[in-house]
């Protein structure tokens, strides 16, 4: 970009917008690397411990974007407790918060996973409108 006197590289355009407002979702998520659903698509058969977050509204896109978690693979620790996580994620999708709860309670204490916690705020926040 610029002109003949004085020029500049740098990258615009709509993929580089998605890209730079998901990075800054792992502030909100508590996460290291997240992925949009069409990155995903392109490498979930590459990284077998990928997962799901949220579905999220991304300022500039008409529709929502799933996010997805590559997840860490550290010496000594398993991802066991990914498959509680999932039937979590689903009860929270399917808008079914009370059997949520629960279960990212018991992930967000037990696993210290930060996703779960985020979770958990948002079930407790849907659960305390539906009572008012």
């Amino acid at each position: 970009m610029g002109s003949r006197d004085r020029f500049d590289y740098t990258v615009i355009g709509d993929a580089v917008n998605l890209g730079s407002r998901i990075e800054a979702l792992n502030k909100i998520y508590g996460t290291h690397i997240l992925l949009s659903e069409f990155t995903y698509e392109h490498v979930r058969h590459e990284f077998p411990h990928l997962r799901e977050v949220d579905v999220a509204e991304i300022r500039g896109r008409q529709e929502a974007v799933r996010i997805f978690e590559l997840m860490p693979l550290d010496d000594g620790v398993t991802l066991d407790w990914l498959s509680d996580f999932g039937r979590a994620y689903r009860r929270l999708r399917e808008g079914r918060y009370a059997e949520a709860l629960p279960l990212f309670e018991q992930l967000s204490e037990d696993v210290g996973d930060p996703v779960s916690r985020h979770h958990l705020h948002h079930c407790r926040n849907r659960m305390s409108q539906t009572l008012s």
